[in-house]
């Protein structure tokens, strides 16, 4: 079935996978993207207008939302500020774009709920806060450990609260350690993967605290694009 889907923060790096795979399934795709200048160095999208709409907003104004959601039966929420360290400093920067501009969408998404069919978030591993190497479940108890760890926990309660409260299919994603092609290695908060990657191409080797032993899960983007594809049908 083919969806007509709004993509917030659909110019970023998961966003413009899944905007153009989205595109490639036969999709209509709409995007909302502030492009904010820590994440884009321009304000240029990486797809065509042939393949998305592109709209130059903030998820926390209401009438661009509104605007936005005219006529999608589908959203998926990517639209966040990331970064673990930043979040213990820029507490209201974070409360306010990612909870706030969660709220705002939903009130939204509820002005037009009689189209929208289906709501894909993307949450965090970041919400369970530290823990062993072992297999984890959805009940794992969440333990956030940062203020960026506390919004993505926010995003995903209030949107799965909202989804059941109003009767429209609402899916939270906990994305673990993304990495793949077009990631920015500019930018410090993107995440370890893009650390590394960005020293190893300057010749320089990855600095790993502790003992070296520790695990942790990487996951492709094209993983993560397939995965929201599912969430949507």
């Amino acid at each position: 079935m083919s969806r007509h889907v709004l993509v917030t923060g659909g110019a970023g790096f998961i966003g413009t996978h899944l905007v153009r795979n989205l595109h490639q399934q036969g999709h209509r795709v709409r995007v909302l993207d502030v492009f904010d200048s820590q994440v884009h160095s321009t304000a240029e999208p990486r797809f065509t207008s042939e393949i998305a709409e592109c709209v130059t907003g903030d998820v926390r104004d209401p009438e661009t939302v509104r605007l936005c959601l005219r006529d999608v039966d589908s959203v998926v929420h990517l639209a966040a500020v990331v970064g673990v360290g930043q979040s213990m400093y820029e507490v209201r920067y974070y409360s306010d774009t990612n909870c706030g501009g969660t709220a705002v969408l939903w009130e939204g998404i509820l002005a037009a709920r009689e189209r929208i069919e289906k709501v894909v978030v993307a949450s965090s591993m970041s919400i369970y806060g530290e823990g062993d190497p072992e297999t984890t479940a959805e009940t794992h108890p969440l333990r956030p450990t940062s203020v960026y760890a506390v919004t993505k926990r926010d995003q995903e309660e209030v949107s799965l609260c909202l989804g059941r409260a109003y009767g429209i299919p609402t899916v939270a994603l906990r994305f673990f350690n993304v990495y793949g092609p077009e990631q920015s290695l500019d930018n410090p908060y993107t995440g370890v993967a893009a650390i590394f990657i960005s020293r190893l191409l300057n010749g320089e080797a990855p600095i790993i605290f502790g003992d070296g032993t520790q695990t942790r899960d990487f996951t492709h983007v094209s993983d993560i694009v397939q995965a929201i594809g599912l969430a949507l049908q």
